[in-house]
């Protein structure tokens, strides 16, 4: 084991312990502790009546990653404390067109690889555009739009989260999100959207389902802070008219948040009322 992957560990269960700060049923353990006592310690905290909500996803979360720190062979037992999170290794990641969502306390907790939290969101967002960047060439990114929004329905008071469409040059075929984890926080996959007559995004309607995905990241929302594209509405693609229809009224009456901040009157519509595009002020 390499120095560097000793660290990582025991950085882990340094966050496993914290965790068990809130448990009185639930013995501590070293932070130097092997495999068998850290999963041991893992599935006793599952079974914590201490824990809430949020706490069981950072744990695990936080076992996951501490299980990828070991090859294969000897993570291939799974952690107890894992089952039941979206994000594990049996979340196949295949094609090349994805839609990323990455959840974790990021302003106040330290990341599950072991990095401190960023504290505000301006740190947070310099963080993730100097990690996407080294992705984005790592991964040959072609069209890439990423997001950080507020979590307006979360009970943590400041909780963010982020959305990132992208569009790889190569199709992926990988057994899990390890490859899109950002500093341990791996994401959760949408389909992208496809039409209701098809089911299936293919050829022009592939482009169609795909851009509608960095339209959805891009646009301004209630709690959006930041975002960057590549590949923006109205220069790289045209805009239908029922994407904004839909998020409008998600914003509306399904109290989603979603409400885009679109001046009508300067909007300029095509004669078959389907394409929109940017007027004087633009969007």
């Amino acid at each position: 084991m390499t120095e560097a992957a000793r660290l990582k560990r025991k950085g882990f269960v340094q966050t496993l312990r914290l965790l068990s700060d809130k448990c009185q049923d639930v013995a501590t353990i070293r932070d130097d502790s092997g495999k068998d006592k850290v999963e041991k310690f893992a599935a006793d905290l599952k079974r914590s009546r201490y824990l809430d909500t949020a706490a069981r996803a950072e744990l695990a979360q936080t076992v996951e990653a501490y299980l990828a720190t070991f090859p294969p062979a000897a993570a291939g037992g799974a952690a107890a404390a894992g089952a039941g999170n979206k994000q594990t290794s049996g979340f196949r990641v295949r094609g090349r067109s994805f839609l990323l969502s990455y959840n974790w306390d990021f302003l106040n907790k330290a990341f599950p690889a072991g990095s401190a939290s960023c504290g505000t969101p301006a740190k947070l967002w310099q963080t993730w555009t100097a990690w996407e960047q080294n992705k984005k060439q790592e991964l040959e990114v072609e069209q890439s739009t990423s997001t950080l929004e507020s979590s307006l329905h979360s009970d943590l008071a400041g909780r963010v989260h982020f959305h990132w469409k992208v569009n790889l040059k190569t199709a992926l075929d990988e057994p899990s999100t390890l490859l899109f984890a950002f500093h341990g926080v791996r994401p959760d996959a949408r389909p992208t959207f496809v039409t209701a007559a098809t089911k299936q995004a293919r050829g022009a309607n592939f482009a169609e389902a795909s851009n509608r995905g960095h339209f959805y990241t891009w646009v301004d929302k209630v709690g959006s802070l930041y975002k960057e594209s590549n590949w923006e509405p109205w220069r790289n693609y045209r805009v239908l008219g029922k994407w904004l229809d839909d998020l409008w009224t998600d914003g509306i009456h399904k109290c989603t948040g979603l409400v885009l901040d679109v001046a009508l009157s300067n909007v300029v519509r095509t004669p078959d009322s389907q394409v929109t595009a940017p007027g004087p002020q633009g969007l």
